[in-house]
C-alpha cells in the first residue's frame, strides 16, 4: 500500500501528472483505491497487478498503457487526453543494449545476485535476447557469476563495477 503523498514526495512529478496516471493505472487493473477523501494527497492505494519491475509507460501514439514487463497493451482511457508540453526527442536505443540495461538494473538492486531464473524473470528479457545480454555483460567483465544455487548459476554485479 502507498499513499500519493509518499509518492510524491519520491518523485518530481506535478499532482496533476501522478492524478492522471494514477486513474489510469487502475483503469487497467493495476491499483485499487483503498481509502482517502476528496484531497487527493490523502488517499491510498494498493497495487493488485504485479506484472514486473518495469512501470508500464503511456504510449501517446496509441493512446494506451503498455506494460513493458508483459508486452502488452492495457485499456484505452477515453477520457484521457495528454498534454504535451514540447516535442522530446527520442534517439533510437539498440535492443541489445536496452536488455543489458534491464539486466543490470535488476542486479543493482541485489547486491548478493540472483540466480539466472529469477533474473531473466525480473528483468523481463527471456530466451535468446536474455542469454545474449549476460553473457555480454560477463564477457565484458561487468557481471560475474557467483557459484550455484540449488544447481542453478548465481549472478551479481563485479565488486569493482558497484556503486
Amino acid at each position: 500500500m502507498f499513499s500519493t503523498q509518499d509518492i510524491l514526495v519520491l518523485l518530481e512529478m506535478s499532482h496533476n501528472s501522478l492524478r492522471v496516471f494514477i486513474r489510469q493505472l487502475m483503469n487497467d487493473g493495476y491499483l485499487r483505491r483503498i481509502s482517502g477523501g476528496k484531497e487527493f494527497t490523502s488517499r491510498t492505494y494498493k497495487l493488485i497487478k504485479n506484472t514486473g519491475v518495469i512501470c508500464p509507460v503511456w504510449v501517446e501514439k496509441q493512446g494506451k498503457l503498455f506494460d513493458v514487463n508483459t508486452h502488452k497493451f492495457g485499456v484505452r482511457d477515453p477520457t484521457y487526453v495528454p498534454k504535451v508540453c514540447k516535442k522530446i526527442e527520442h534517439r533510437p536505443v539498440d535492443a541489445a543494449d536496452y536488455d543489458a540495461g534491464r539486466v543490470l538494473q535488476v542486479l543493482e538492486s541485489e547486491p548478493e545476485g540472483l540466480d539466472l531464473l529469477r533474473l531473466s524473470e525480473r528483468s523481463g528479457v527471456l530466451g535468446a535476447r536474455f542469454a545474449t545480454a549476460l553473457s555480454t555483460l560477463v564477457d565484458d567483465g561487468i557481471v560475474e557469476e557467483r557459484g550455484l544455487e540449488n544447481g542453478v548459476p548465481v549472478f551479481r554485479l563485479e565488486v569493482c563495477h558497484e556503486t
